[in-house]
């Protein structure tokens, strides 16, 4: 059944790992021309800047304006009633980009409820939901949120199985016929010797670990570093020719949104990253651009900190030198990690601490069994290393679990590569996007069917270069 495709979702040029995963989905969904008509873009906006347009971007919503949500809901509506064939609506859900702020509003259930409501005036369109967080532990307020989304919704899309068993428990109720897992998206890269890239690029010979993504709290980034120099201090002498041959990168930017809203908690935490650089007795340099480096500044310093707004381009290309991923988050509910995915198709190592995607990755997705505390993996057979987070109050990744895991990563190289290997095999290649958004192709085309009949049983790419 031929339909049209609209997108809600943060998008090119914020800079979110919503909006990311949003534009790569896109990228993906292009070529099945024979069943999709437009691909447009409701872009969920707070600055209203200008957006690059490898999709039309033909609406923008301020997140905080629940009369913008309506508005452009009801400009959806109208567009998709110009429209003979069917129109698939697809909202990326995060509460902070619905709007959500302690336990006040949530704009994507009264757009849903609008959705609803036209479907019983004979209107051709269809609602999917992206959740990109469940919480183990909601508000009533939150957990209603996503009660309300399945009400709506025609279908709700996870990136976790473990997501998806806590909504079908009793704690959420949610039945499982509305929901269907389909992994994050991974880009297998196997095209290219990683030595090679390293020798273009002036890193040859070097080991490379990297700690990517936007740079805010809840990355753990200071507890990282702390653990990296430990293991640097007590393993290797400095400025010795081992000591230069390591080099760690922390690759990102401060959240633009939160430097915004939260200047002084911003320029707090990038203090205290500097801080713990020259406590863990650290060389450093910072730049904006990798070409500002030269071969003896990527030598005589420890840690590079590009700050810089990783582009996807970039982004791709840092990971063809990488050896080592670290991710040290601090949210548990995590269903998503960008830089874990991209580990899973690049075949590096990842060590990262327990979250629910890290979890289901690198160790099981049954939410039933019970994750071992202390650090797990590290092996020839293992997936990758994770490790805990500790305290009472707060979730802190374990330092003493990270250096321990650094201790395997940097000095034991068949242990690395075996990781690396075995998270793109059993994980990696059956996560490529290719196979995701067929998955999803599929799970679309169900939905049309049961609603409005006629399905085309096999998604065709009819070409991969067409322009929407």
């Amino acid at each position: 059944m031929k339909f049209h495709w609209r997108e809600v979702s943060s998008y090119d040029p914020e800079i979110c790992g919503v909006g990311i995963y949003a534009k790569n989905s896109l990228s993906y969904l292009q070529p099945y021309t024979a069943e999709i008509g437009r691909i447009d873009v409701a872009a969920i906006d707070s600055s209203r800047g200008e957006f690059r347009r490898q999709f039309p971007v033909d609406i923008i919503i301020d997140k905080n304006s629940p009369k913008s949500w309506m508005m452009a809901t009801r400009k959806m509506l109208n567009l998709a009633h110009e429209k003979d064939e069917p129109t698939v609506i697809r909202l990326q859900h995060e509460y902070a980009l619905a709007g959500v702020d302690h336990d006040k509003d949530d704009n994507m259930v009264p757009m849903l409820k609008e959705i609803r409501r036209s479907q019983n005036r004979e209107q051709k369109v269809i609602s999917v939901v992206n959740l990109h967080t469940v919480l183990r532990n909601p508000s009533d307020f939150k957990k209603r949120i996503l009660q309300q989304i399945a009400e709506n919704a025609d279908g709700m899309v996870l990136q976790s199985e473990r997501g998806l068993n806590i909504l079908t428990s009793d704690l959420y109720g949610i039945p499982p016929e509305k929901l269907v897992h389909i992994d994050h998206g991974v880009r297998v890269n196997g095209s290219y010797d990683p030595n090679e890239v390293k020798k273009e690029i002036g890193v040859e010979g070097m080991l490379i670990s990297i700690n990517p993504g936007l740079i805010s709290p809840g990355k753990g980034i200071e507890f990282d570093l702390e653990a990296y120099g430990g293991c640097l201090e007590e393993h290797v002498l400095p400025d010795s020719r081992q000591r230069r041959s390591l080099l760690k990168i922390v690759a990102g930017q401060p959240h633009p949104k939160w430097v915004k809203e939260n200047p002084e908690e911003a320029r707090a935490y990038t203090e205290l990253i500097i801080n713990t650089l020259n406590k863990s007795h650290l060389k450093y340099k910072k730049v904006h651009s990798w070409d500002e480096l030269s071969r003896e500044d990527k030598e005589m310093n420890d840690v590079i900190l590009l700050e810089a707004n990783l582009s996807e381009r970039l982004f791709e290309n840092i990971f063809k030198i990488t050896d080592i991923v670290t991710t040290a988050y601090r949210n548990k509910d995590q269903m998503s990690s960008g830089p874990g995915s991209e580990a899973a198709g690049a075949s590096v190592a990842w060590m990262s601490t327990k979250f629910d995607h890290a979890i289901e990755l690198i160790y099981s997705n049954h939410l039933e069994e019970e994750v071992p505390k202390g650090l797990l993996g590290g092996n020839k057979d293992s997936r990758g290393i994770l490790v805990d987070l500790e305290g009472k109050y707060q979730d802190i990744p374990s330092v003493s679990q990270l250096k321990q895991g650094y201790e395997k990563l940097l000095f034991d190289r068949d242990v690395r590569l075996s990781m690396g290997i075995n998270l793109t095999r059993e994980k990696g290649i059956p996560m490529a996007w290719e196979s995701t958004t067929k998955t999803l192709m599929n799970y679309v085309q169900g939905i049309l069917h049961t609603k409005f009949g006629q399905r085309s049983d096999s998604p065709e790419i009819v070409s991969e270069n067409s322009n929407q």
